[in-house]
């Protein structure tokens, strides 16, 4: 009786590790380039992400679909034959949303490298620019609707998910504006 308890608290033991195992996260690197669908299937989106991206999917690689982080406020579903697992654990996402960009996962603190093809932000009504990137951050003025920045190709997402561009004024003053009161032209 006592070998049969045994037995039975190791395959327990040993069904929960499988069990951990499969439910950790594995990286995937894409193959080619990518559309998102907001479910498996259905919902596509106008995020592509580029060939040789690197991300992280949560339950290892699906038979037909799988979900991936895209970035902080994106999970997404690809069609399987686009991925491969990778070893490499250092994300690195390129993708283009709306066809108006390119972002690039870049740091911890949620900045992307966003490139296009604009060089400036107009305020679109009177906005404050700010030292961080969220409404915390200190404000260093107000812009009047019209104001003209130079866009530095950074954008960033606050904890409400608005996104925000970094910018320069006219006098060289570095910050960020949000994109709610702000237009990528």
């Amino acid at each position: 009786m006592r070998i049969a308890r045994k037995l039975i608290a190791a395959l327990l033991v040993l069904a929960m590790l499988l069990s951990a195992a499969a439910l950790a996260e594995t990286y995937v690197k894409f193959t080619n380039n990518a559309r998102g669908y907001k479910k498996a299937g259905s919902g596509k989106t106008d995020v592509v992400i580029k060939k040789g991206s690197v991300s992280c999917a949560e339950d290892g690689l699906g038979r037909k679909w799988t979900k991936v982080y895209v970035d902080e406020e994106n999970e997404l579903w690809f069609r399987t034959k686009n991925l491969k697992k990778t070893k490499s654990d250092e994300t690195k996402i390129m993708y283009y949303a709306g066809g108006s960009g390119r972002s690039t996962y870049d740091d911890d603190e949620g900045v992307h490298r966003y490139k296009t093809g604009k060089k400036y932000v107009y305020a679109t009504g009177k906005c404050n620019i700010r030292k961080s990137p969220g409404l915390d951050g200190k404000s260093l003025g107000t812009l009047k609707k019209g104001a003209k920045l130079r866009y530095l190709g950074r954008r960033a997402v606050d904890d409400r998910g608005v996104h925000w561009y970094k910018v320069k004024t006219a006098n060289g003053k570095k910050g960020w504006v949000s994109e709610a009161f702000t237009k990528l032209k």
